[in-house]
């Protein structure tokens, strides 16, 4: 249980960002979930990630979004586990237009899959679910949901 204050921080930091994302390792994937254009600030926070100095070492880390839990980290080989998600800059950049591409073509209610096509040796996925415009990423929050 969230206080009001932090709910509404909450709520206001997943409008920002843009899209809602959660892990299933039942599924090994990370889920995440909004609009058209949310889905391209998933797409943004990488390039972001990729462009940044600071990152060009191996082990950095960036956490994203309200909850921390998704980790991008610069590592030798491109990965996405239950840690988040790894590569090199080249493969975040990679990753990215892979995005945006497997976007170009959905549309909302679509469910695509980035996974051996970003990390060949990795078990999980990520799983982009296309909403319509004007999607409320923080309605997909457990953790603020008053009906829960």
């Amino acid at each position: 249980m969230t206080s009001s204050a932090t709910g509404d921080a909450t709520r206001a930091e997943w409008r920002k960002l843009g899209f809602f994302y959660e892990l299933d390792t039942d599924l090994q994937q990370w889920r995440l979930v909004g609009s058209r254009a949310g889905l391209l600030g998933f797409r943004d926070v990488v390039l972001d990630y990729a462009a940044a100095p600071e990152h060009a070492t191996a082990s950095s880390r960036a956490h994203v979004g309200p909850r921390a839990q998704l980790a991008m980290i610069t590592w030798s080989d491109p990965g996405i586990e239950a840690d988040g998600i790894s590569g090199s800059l080249d493969d975040f950049r990679h990753l990215a237009s892979l995005v945006e591409r497997k976007l170009s073509g959905a549309q909302p209610g679509d469910r695509v899959r980035i996974g051996r096509d970003y990390a060949p040796a990795s078990d999980y996925v990520l799983a982009l679910d296309l909403r319509e415009d004007g999607f409320d990423p923080s309605s997909m929050d457990r953790m603020l949901r008053t009906d829960a």
